[in-house]
């Protein structure tokens, strides 16, 4: 039966602590912007408290993990009786905690006698809020809960996550995602006959970037290895119909600081005509840009489309893009430089919070 005394995601490891954290986790926690939002957490915050802290956690494998990014100690993260966690300042702004979450999360569910986990944040704390909304957590009530650091009650927004909105949660994230009609998911190269022969069309490869027509095999293999899921922005799904399992298009996200705008990535996406008129590239398309928003939380989304691609431009406005400007692209297909329009999408989640 497994433990669970290691869990790994696309960026870190989760294990035990060990003694030799204890400098990393003092350090961490002797800033007081990270210890005064923990319960147990003792201020000031020295090398001893980090001791005893792994001390007492010497039986707790499966139930309390130190988060390591790139073999550095970065965070911890907890589930005995209720979800909590920390990580270092240095750390902040990346997603690791909402990483490192989900795996613990997971882990917590796979026990079959339980159907909620409990969590909790300082109402000034938003970005603890924010990282449990993004879970799925839901507000129950506001409570007095003792504070170490604080020395005293303090009020906690009390939250819970239940197996079945957990269970409808995980359908909405990357990189498998999945809708009413359709299944996302990432590809290999098996799937570049299927891809070539949608994205080399004439009429597909035009409204794209890299396509030419024909668009051969091998050349298509050497795209999608370059765009395969690695766990960051710069990849592209498949789209497949539930029903069928037919791969029918595609859709991605280029990385941050390469559109028009930096740190706002790019999405692009293109589907096969057979399928048009049906909604699939609309119901990819929302899918997707939400689960990018929740995943790497992006001030916003762009998107270039040709002006000759009313289609493309109907999908954006559905989607709730708005057109910000207009410029000039190239395609593999086409002759010439064509004019395009440029799209953008604001982060709904971050404008709920401002």
């Amino acid at each position: 039966m497994q433990d669970f005394a290691t869990l790994e995601t696309d960026r870190l490891l989760l294990r035990p602590p060990k003694p030799q954290d204890a400098a990393a986790i003092a350090e961490a926690l002797g800033d007081w912007e990270v210890t005064r939002w923990l319960g147990r957490a003792p201020w000031p915050y020295g090398l001893s408290d980090a001791e005893e802290f792994i001390a007492r956690n010497k039986d707790n494998a499966g139930h309390v993990w130190m988060i390591e990014a790139q073999g550095a100690v970065v965070g911890m993260c907890a589930c005995k009786g209720e979800l909590g966690y920390w990580i270092a300042r240095h750390a902040w702004g990346h997603g690791l905690v909402t990483e490192a979450a989900r795996a613990v999360i997971d882990r917590y569910f796979a026990d079959p006698t339980v159907d909620v986990m409990p969590s909790g944040h300082a109402p000034q704390n938003a970005r603890s809020g924010r990282v449990l909304a993004k879970l799925g957590f839901r507000y129950t009530r506001d409570e007095l809960r003792p504070s170490a650091s604080h020395g005293k009650d303090i009020v906690i927004r009390a939250m819970e996550l239940t197996r079945a909105e957990w269970a409808a949660h995980r359908t909405r994230l990357l990189p498998h995602l999945e809708t009413d009609r359709l299944l996302l998911r990432p590809m290999t190269a098996a799937d570049a006959p299927r891809v070539a022969e949608i994205g080399g069309h004439p009429d597909v490869a035009r409204m794209i970037f890299r396509a030419t027509v024909p668009w051969p095999v091998d050349v298509v293999e050497r795209f999608l290895h370059d765009w395969r899921w690695r766990g960051s922005l710069g990849f592209r799904l498949g789209v497949c119909r539930k029903d069928t399992g037919a791969l029918i298009g595609t859709i991605g996200a280029g990385q941050p600081d390469y559109g028009h705008v930096k740190g706002q990535p790019d999405i692009f996406y293109f589907f096969d005509l057979a399928e048009g008129g049906q909604g699939f590239a609309s119901e990819a398309l929302q899918a997707f840009a939400d689960a990018v928003f929740q995943r790497f939380a992006p001030a916003s989304l762009g998107a270039d489309v040709f002006d000759d691609n009313p289609a493309s431009m109907r999908v954006l406005s559905k989607a709730g893009f708005v057109k910000t400007g207009e410029g000039v692209g190239t395609s593999a297909a086409r002759v010439e430089p064509a004019s395009v329009s440029v799209y953008r999408l604001a982060n709904p989640n971050l404008k709920a919070t401002t």
